[in-house]
């Protein structure tokens, strides 16, 4: 069993909607102060206005706490701007909520030691899960992001009915596990092998052979939990945020090669989620015309060529690939067995994983020159082949982007591999509870 402390440092691509929220509440308080003196005004929405910042205020301080933590109450009032009699009221109130803890003294500037605050992680619990064609992955964690339980659950039925009775289920196990905890479990983040709009509905899942299911909705009903769910890609790539610590993933294709292909992709730091938010079938783009079919309808598909999937369907019906996981271990045709066959310098499994590789550089070639990006990323399964598929990926990609595009160009292998979503999804469900104030009183 792995386990992951989650950085609090960039939980999250930068979201500006509070500062913007604070920006013009303080202008029309300046307005209405300096220009408009000596008018009489009836306002009636005084106790929401005030209700609305000071949420604002507190999830502007939380998250300021996690990410710079361990902080002082001057430190805070530095990094946000707020006044010492505001910065000071709020913290008293997330510490008296048990959102935060104090975390001994820092050092003295010249007067009183301060006292240093971080989030207490113990107070609350989120769930990440990752749902792929064969395998429900759950993991549960607590406020800081740490991982504290995870376990995963076979799919024997792609069934929307099948899969979702599976996530309820590991959502209640884990409801059991944390029933002491005092805010129990607080958000869900699902990663999900489709197009998902942003209400959370599975549009359309080609290999799960998913149409208009509102996953999120239904999951909410169950538990009355807050949830968020998105595509798995977008979801693998904020994972792998979390562990950029000198924020080089700014400009980055991220690609999650398994039994699906998906992609992410940021520009300037940004998450592009495209014009309906459906950015990233990457796995859709046509590599090869009047190809094999694919589950979507259309032929020539990339995965069909260039997932994990892929690539065990083909050594399947390969008699000597067979015998040799009779003789293995193994229980059952897998990419960790074919990483064991090529670790042992079996031509054949090497030859084909190469292959691989080159479908992978043909389908980037194309993103690559419609992109420009930093950096390629390659997330998934497929990274417990990469000593067979990088050589092959690099030598197609680079003879034929387009030399310009080429300068500079990074590509790389996640060290995360397939973990990169699991973590995300908690990621997800850590932004969304700290934003939305779920566990805050304003009153």
């Amino acid at each position: 069993m792995k386990f992951y402390i989650l950085s609090l440092h960039q939980i999250c691509l930068p979201n500006y909607r509070m500062f913007i929220l604070l920006t013009i509440h303080y202008s029309l308080h300046y307005y209405a102060s300096n220009t408009l003196k000596g008018m009489i005004f009836k306002v009636e929405t005084i106790t929401a206005d005030q209700y609305l910042v000071k949420k604002i205020n507190k999830a502007l301080i939380l998250r300021i706490i996690r990410e710079h933590s361990p902080l002082s109450k001057p430190d805070i009032v530095t990094k946000s701007g707020l006044n010492r009699g505001t910065v000071s009221r709020l913290v008293n109130e997330l510490e008296a909520a048990s959102i935060i803890k104090q975390l001994g003294e820092g050092i003295s500037s010249g007067g009183r030691k301060p006292t240093m605050y971080t989030i207490k992680g113990d107070s609350g619990f989120v769930i990440g899960i990752t749902v792929k064609s064969k395998l429900l992955e759950v993991a549960l964690a607590d406020l800081n992001g740490k991982i504290v339980k995870r376990f995963t659950k076979e799919l024997t039925s792609k069934t929307p009915k099948f899969i979702i009775k599976k996530i309820i289920e590991s959502i209640k196990e884990m409801q059991e596990y944390v029933q002491e905890s005092i805010f129990q479990i607080t958000c869900i983040g699902i990663g999900f092998p489709g197009m998902v709009d942003a209400n959370g509905t599975v549009l359309k899942a080609p290999s799960l052979k998913w149409n208009d299911v509102d996953l999120r909705q239904m999951i909410v009903d169950t538990f009355q939990i807050p949830c968020v769910v998105d595509n798995e890609a977008r979801v693998g790539l904020i994972g792998e945020k979390q562990f950029d610590k000198h924020n080089a993933l700014t400009d980055t294709l991220y690609v999650s090669v398994s039994n699906v292909i998906g992609s992410a992709v940021t520009i300037k730091n940004e998450l592009f989620r495209g014009y309906n938010g459906l950015s990233g079938e990457a796995g859709h783009l046509i590599v090869k015309y009047n190809g094999k079919k694919c589950s979507c309808g259309s032929k020539g598909c990339w995965q069909m060529y260039a997932s994990t999937n892929a690539l065990l369907k083909k050594l399947s019906s390969v008699s000597e690939v067979t015998e040799q996981l009779h003789a293995s271990p193994f229980s059952q045709l897998s990419v960790e067995f074919l990483e064991s066959l090529a670790s042992q310098g079996n031509q054949f499994v090497i030859k084909e994983i190469e292959e691989i590789g080159q479908y992978l550089g043909i389908g980037l070639i194309s993103l690559v020159n419609v992109l420009n990006p930093k950096n390629v990323l390659i997330g998934g399964d497929i990274t417990k082949l990469k000593e067979w598929v990088e050589p092959s990926l690099n030598e197609t990609l680079r003879a034929s982007v387009l030399p310009d595009h080429n300068k500079g160009l990074d590509i790389l292998f996640s060290e995360l591999g397939s973990d990169s979503t699991i973590i995300g999804a908690i990621a997800v469900a850590l932004t969304h509870f700290f934003e939305n104030g779920y566990h805050i009183s304003s009153e």
